[in-house]
This record gives structure tokens, sequence and C-alpha cells, in this order.
């Protein structure tokens, strides 16, 4: 069954149309205002889509003019040829408006350059077909029209199917198209299986073409607003990457400010070492270094100041040894003087009684020599001795009688406390007999009578723990870390009972550091000094543990 158009029904279809002002409205007005809303959005958005949108609405409102007949009967009166022109032109420039439509909507120069050269070779062919009318030839165009016509119709459907995740930019482009397709299938079917009149088919074809240019803006805003969307969350994505950005520049930023700010005081804290430490060096041992901001530079600066105050207390003693040393020798070396001249003057007489004197003061001058000799030593090497093995009680049982004995002449008691199990050491004997000799001598010739004088001797598996306590009088626990010093005494106003040289206890420290020991003093609970040593049985250092 072949579509047979109802020809004598088209005037009465014309007249109907002409004088049916609603449905003129319908089938111009809406494309007038969808012409205005392509103009107004490409005026407000400067997109080319709605510019090319506005040229294809008017090439449908065009086409429609020729089928209705009204070019001929308005525009081109009496000039059919004219009018069947325009109307194939219409047809071509609609199918030239959408073709650009589409590659600017779908950005097929972009994503698929095998639909933009499709769309390209359509739109050259349109091009060439209004050439071939114009040069006079119909049949032809009109077939390459038709073709065009359904051609660029099936291919954005395919097109827009190709996008795949695009796609959904374009959904209600693609619905436009399957409206635009329907219409174009439905003609077809009716040709093919059915009689339409021209009326009823001309009249759904404008419906289904006003769909489509309706769907066509729906799909421009639709894009639009998927754009802006897409646009918001990427400026909120960019904003929210660029705060964190920020943040973090402004924390590297502060970082390094404080790195600079660190380095910049490091540079006038080095600065400040510098003259400091050159002042030290030109013996200026009083000046001291404020501290740093940073624990590093704080204990610099505390190393810098103890250098400092040590090196001050090494000038007082060095001057103080002079002085010191001056005074220990002229005592000698006057009382030599004075012997010597009352025998040159005849005061004395010269015998046995006044050598014997003479030679006592060059004993004590030699003894004070010989001290003063073997405490330099120490400061240059360590002091030498022969380590043996022996019993550590034998010495003590020998020496404790002598002790007693002289403890009694200064009216004091004197005990000692030993071990009951023998105990060998690998010592210096005679090291460490002139080491208690010093000790027990010097606590019996300060301390007052009645007074007791106690020796402790405690064993350990590798350490052997000695302790000297006596009474009063007491000692303060400042000077107490000081005793030790050569010379120094803890009142230096006080007279001489004692005698000595002020060495001993400098020595007693020399010998016990060659023992690989220690030595202290601190007040004693008896009211006195206590005097504390710790030494390895043996002097091999594997075995120095405590």
């Amino acid at each position: 069954m072949h579509l047979v158009f109802a020809l004598s029904d088209e005037v009465t279809f014309l007249r109907k149309i002409s004088n049916d002002q609603l449905l003129m409205g319908v089938f111009y007005g809406i494309p007038c205002a969808l012409v205005v809303y392509a103009l107004c959005g490409w005026f407000i958005n400067g997109t080319p889509s709605s510019l090319v949108y506005a040229g294809y609405v008017l090439a449908i409102m065009g086409s429609w003019l020729g089928i209705n007949g009204q070019l001929a009967e308005y525009v081109f009166v009496d000039k059919p040829d004219i009018a069947n022109f325009m109307l194939v032109v219409f047809f071509l420039l609609a199918t030239i408006a959408n073709c650009m439509f589409v590659r600017e909507f779908l950005q097929t120069k972009r994503f698929m350059p095998r639909f933009d050269k499709y769309f390209g070779g359509v739109i050259i062919l349109a091009i060439a077909g209004i050439v071939l009318r114009a040069l006079g030839l119909q049949v032809a165009v009109i077939q390459v029209t038709i073709v065009l016509l359904l051609t660029h119709a099936i291919a954005p459907v395919v097109a827009i199917l190709s996008l795949r995740g695009r796609a959904v930019f374009t959904r209600w482009y693609l619905v436009a198209q399957l409206v635009y397709n329907a219409a174009l299938l439905i003609g077809i079917a009716g040709v093919r299986f059915a009689e339409l009149s021209y009326e009823n088919y001309f009249f759904y074809c404008q419906l289904a073409f006003i769909a489509e240019l309706v769907l066509l803006g729906v799909a421009q805003q639709d894009r639009v607003r998927i754009l802006q969307r897409e646009k918001s969350a990427f400026e909120q994505k960019y904003n929210t990457a660029l705060q964190i950005n920020n943040a973090e520049l402004a924390k590297q930023l502060e970082q390094r400010t404080c790195q600079l700010r660190e380095a910049q005081q490091r540079t006038e804290f080095m600065a400040a070492v510098k003259t400091t430490t050159g002042r030290i060096a030109n013996g200026e041992f009083g000046v001291r270094l404020a501290p740093g901001e940073s624990p590093e530079l704080a204990d610099l600066a505390t190393n810098v100041n103890v250098m400092a105050e040590s090196l001050s207390r090494l000038e007082g003693a060095r001057k103080r040894w002079i002085a010191d040393i001056s005074h220990e020798l002229r005592i000698p070396l006057f009382s030599l003087l004075c012997e010597t001249e009352a025998l040159l003057d005849g005061v004395r007489t010269i015998n046995k009684r006044a050598i014997a004197s003479i030679h006592e003061e060059v004993i004590r001058l030699s003894r004070l020599v010989s001290d003063l000799h073997e405490v330099a030593l120490t400061y240059l090497r360590p002091l030498p001795c022969t380590f043996t093995s022996w019993q550590l009680e034998a010495l003590l049982m020998k020496k404790e009688h002598e002790y007693v004995r002289f403890a009694q002449e200064k009216g004091l008691r004197f005990s000692v406390e030993m071990p009951a199990a023998a105990l060998f050491v690998t010592w210096d004997k005679g090291r460490f007999e002139q080491l208690l000799d010093n000790l027990v001598q010097n606590s019996i010739s300060y301390t007052d009578a009645p007074g007791a004088v106690a020796l402790s001797i405690k064993a350990g598996p590798q350490r052997v723990y000695i302790t000297l306590e006596d009474t009063s009088p007491g000692i303060d626990p400042a000077d107490a870390k000081h005793l030790f010093e050569p010379l120094y005494r803890a009142d230096i106003a006080r007279s001489r009972r004692a005698g000595g040289s002020g060495l001993g206890l400098s020595i007693c420290q020399a010998i016990i550091y060659a023992h690989f020991g220690n030595i202290t003093a601190e007040p004693s609970p008896m009211g006195g000094l206590a005097i504390r040593i710790d030494l390895p049985r043996s002097t091999d250092k594997s075995t120095d543990k405590i």
C-alpha cells in the first residue's frame, strides 16, 4: 500500500491553516520565541552553539513557509520556481545549521575527529547542493537533499552513543534527535504502508519539529547547567585545594621564617661567642656569654661560661700557687738565713746542735720541693706506679700501731675496721702506704683533742671502699671540693699548727687516679671531715666496674 496524497484536500488545508490563528501562533510563535531565546543566550553567554541554533530554527521556519505554500502566496507571488528554489535552499540551510550545531554542541573536533569530518562533509555537500540548485539542477539536488536529511538525522544519535562518559551532556539532545527521527520514520512508514493525508502528515511533522526545537533549547540549557555545576564543583575543589596549598605554603613560610630567624640568631650568637672567646683569650676571665634561645645555643653558652669560670679559677689558682709556693719556700729559707747569720755573727756557736737545726730546715725544704715536683709531674703524666699483688690486712695491721701511737700523742683515739677475710689487691704498695700516711697524718693533725679518727675498709666483689672520718673541727661543704687542690686550706688565716706543705691531699688524689679510683671529701657525721675512696681490687681496666 502506497502513500497517496489527497491533493484535492491541499486547498482546504491551506485555507484552514491561514484562518486558524491558534495553529499559526503555535507553529510560528514558538520558533520565533526560540530564536529570541537563542540570540539572547548567544549575547549573554557568547556560545557559538546558540547562534547556530537560532540559524537552524530560522531555516526550519523557512522550510515550513515553503511547504505551506506561504512563500509562493505571500513572498514570491506568481513565481513558483523561485519559491520552490527557496524551499530546497531552506532545507539545505537547515541541514548545514544542524551539522554545525552538532559539531559545536558535541565538540566533535575535540572528542570525535572522525564524526567531525563526516559532519564537515555533509556541510560541504549541502553547500554544493545550493550551488547546483542555483545553476538550475533540480531533480538531482532534491534527491541529494532527501539523502542528507536522512543521513544527518541518524549520525548525531550514533555520535551521542559514542561519547560514553560525556553522554550525560547530551541526554536532552538525544531525546530531540529521537523525536526528529521518529517523525521521519512515521512518515516513511505512512508512505510505505498506509494512506496518509497531506494535512495530517504535515501537521504531525510540524509538531515533531517544534518538539525537537524545544528539546534542543532544553539540551543547551541542560548542558550549560551541567557545565556550571561541574564548574562550581571544580571551583570548590580548586578553592579547597588552593586553601590547603595556601595553608601548606603558609606553614612552610612560617617554618622558613623560623629557620631564618634561628639562623640569624645563630649568626648573632656565634658573633657574640667570637667576641667573648676573644676577650677570654686576652685574659678577661670575668666576661660571660648570654644564653641563646635554643637548647643547643644555651648549652654552648653554658660551656663557654664554664670554660671562662674554669680559666678564671685556674688563673686564680696559678696566682695563689705562686703566692703559696713563695710563702712555703720563704719560711724554711728565712729560718736557714737566720741560723746562718747567727752563726756568722757569733750569736750562736757552731756545734752539733746548730748544725742539726740547719739540717732539719734543709730536710723540710727538700721535702717541700720534692712534693712540689711530684705534684707538678702529675699534671704532665700519670704518677708512676709498680703494681703487685699483696694482702691489704697485713699492711693495715702494721700501720695501725703507728697511727694509734701518733694519735695518742695528740690526745686522740684511732680505730681501724677491716674485713675479716683475707683481701688481696693489685696495687702499688709503696704508693698506697704513702696515701694512708698522708690521709691519717692530715686527719690527726687537724683534729682537736679530745677527739677520734676512724678508718674503715670494706670490700666488694670488684672494688674496695675506704672511709677516713674524724671529729671537729668541721669543714664547709663549699670548701670540701677544693681540698685536693695544691696548697689549698679551708681556713687561710688559721695557724700552721699542723705543719706540712698543703700538698698532701693533692698527692693522694694523684695516687688514687693512678689506680683508676675515685676520692671525695665531705663533712663527716662525726663532726669533722670524711674522706671516701673507692678503688678497683685490680688495676686491670676491664674489672673497673662499680
